[in-house]
């Protein structure tokens, strides 16, 4: 018989306790049914019969949940991806407040990129590469946002490069006015601007040149006796006309032919010559082609008497007589393809075909320019 430490009523079908108390069965049972109790029950004992649900066997979840994407039953553990393991998709606008501090990208124990004090600092060269539908690299600076617009302005790199070139600029600021010129090699420094000259002139030629009936094809070479600018009737033939290679293609020339009649002293440093040329035609068939050449070579020193090759640097297109007339006006304009090193420099007049009948003559005008 169970023992009650409290008086017990009967409310509702249900066996309710007045006060707090506790409930002896002994070695009795009671069978509690649509119980309800309000406040703790202690099951020191367990609990012994049906519990609805599946609390006392349940190994997993009755429904999966997902944690940051991952799903979770309660049957292991789970390991949810980080940026390193993983790639991850930002969904929405996303902020990252730094709090007054820093964040650094690393490679290992180097930093890469820092971000502190609203300025971010690179320690790796920056590669602007031509993906995501630009045609090449290029970088933009915009315009401040005070200006309320959406300008900017940029630098691009050619769309077609032969090498990479990475430019070094000035260790400091120029002078007012100056402009920034390169070395040739890459390096940048401040000089003073040319006031828009490009050519520096070297010197200018006139004269007559001319071919025999027998000359068919021959180049004369500029110059006389007493030097490239003292000459009348000149008829020197350097050899016969064939078209060369740039650079490449020599022909010997005597030492005095060199020094004295043909040769044109070059500034002293290495530049690049322009030659402009006007000249009419006296004699020449129709159809016959003309053209002029820039050579250049070494002065001859000691009293030397040696041969040495002078280089072809370059040479005009084709000029056709158009008819039998003395009266024709013709131009060309050429310019070494590569800065001159040596000393002289000389020019060919070139009769390049056409069968001459008689003697021919060539006026011309020619001034010369470094570049």
């Amino acid at each position: 018989m169970p023992k009650f430490y409290s008086d017990v009523v009967l409310n509702d079908g249900a066996l309710q306790a007045k006060t707090n108390g506790q409930t002896d069965l002994g070695t009795s049972s009671v069978k509690l049914k649509n119980a309800f109790f309000a406040g703790e029950v202690d099951a020191a004992g367990g609990f012994i019969g049906d519990v609805t649900g599946n609390a006392d066997t349940a190994t997993v979840l009755a429904t999966a949940r997902n944690i940051n994407g991952v799903s979770f039953n309660g049957s292991a553990n789970i390991t949810v991806p980080t940026l390193g393991e993983a790639d991850q998709e930002i969904v929405g606008n996303r902020e990252v407040d730094l709090a007054d501090n820093s964040l650094s990208f690393k490679n290992g124990a180097a930093d890469i990129m820092i971000l502190e004090d609203g300025l971010v600092t690179i320690r790796e060269p920056v590669l602007f590469t031509n993906s995501n539908g630009y045609t090449v690299g290029e970088i933009r600076l915009k315009e401040a946002p005070a200006a309320a617009g959406d300008e900017y302005v940029g630098f691009k790199a050619n769309g077609s490069l032969s090498a990479s070139t990475v430019w070094e600029l000035p260790a400091a600021d120029g002078s007012n006015g100056q402009v920034l010129s390169t070395n040739g090699s890459a390096v940048l420094s401040w000089a003073t601007a040319g006031g828009g000259m490009t050519e520096t002139p070297i010197t200018a030629l006139g004269g007559r040149a001319q071919w025999s009936s027998v000359d068919d094809g021959e180049r004369v070479i500029v110059g006389g006796s007493y030097g490239a600018q003292s000459f009348y009737s000149h008829s020197q033939e350097l050899s016969s006309y064939s078209s060369g290679t740039v650079d490449s293609t020599a022909i010997a020339l005597s030492a005095y032919l060199r020094n004295v009649s043909n040769g044109i002293f070059l500034p002293s440093d290495s530049k690049k010559v322009r030659l402009k040329i006007g000249f009419r035609l006296q004699n020449a068939p129709t159809d016959s082609t003309w053209g002029v050449s820039m050579w250049s070579g070494p002065v001859a020193t000691g009293g030397s008497t040696s041969n040495a090759d002078i280089t072809l640097r370059a040479q005009s297109d084709d000029i056709t007589q158009i008819s039998n007339s003395s009266i024709r006006a013709y131009s060309a304009e050429l310019d070494t393809t590569s800065a001159i090193t040596d000393e002289l420099l000389f020019i060919t007049l070139e009769n390049r075909s056409g069968s001459l009948t008689s003697t021919t003559y060539m006026y011309f005008n020619i001034s010369l320019y470094a570049i």
